[in-house]
């Protein structure tokens, strides 16, 4: 059990050196990064799923995701830094969600699925007119 303690905080340590990194790689602030990353994983999820982004589905697993990271954030950040990281956690997760939940929200009211026609049986008229139309062809 010790070991796979070890084994999780090691990844935590280098999910946030990865993050880190990521942030002086593409040099843009931590918080514009929640929210472009929070997009792509939601349309990623969403295609992985086949499911519309404005689906509640990937929504919750970037929900989860998010939660996860900003647990670890709180975990490692804490050993770092002393100051309250909770405030940080709930900034970042406000800033994640933010625009995947206007998404989820409003996506299917801004853009309707795709409706699919009911087959109906036809009228008496449609049949009688087929009826006519094909012997009609016959003679």
């Amino acid at each position: 059990m010790r070991d796979i303690f070890n084994h999780l905080e090691s990844f935590g340590i280098s999910i946030i050196g990865s993050k880190d990194a990521l942030e002086l790689l593409v040099n843009v602030s931590p918080d514009a990064l929640h929210i472009h990353v929070s997009l792509l994983i939601l349309f990623a999820v969403a295609l992985l799923l086949r499911r519309r982004p404005d689906n509640w589905l990937p929504w919750l697993v970037l929900l989860l995701l998010d939660l996860v990271n900003e647990a670890n954030d709180i975990l490692h950040h804490s050993m770092r830094v002393p100051l309250d990281d909770r405030a940080a956690a709930l900034h970042d997760l406000l800033n994640t969600m933010f625009w995947p939940t206007i998404i989820l929200l409003f996506g299917r009211v801004l853009f309707p699925p795709a409706r699919t026609p009911v087959l109906q049986p036809p009228s008496a008229d449609q049949e009688a007119t087929e009826n006519q139309l094909s012997s009609r062809s016959r003679q």
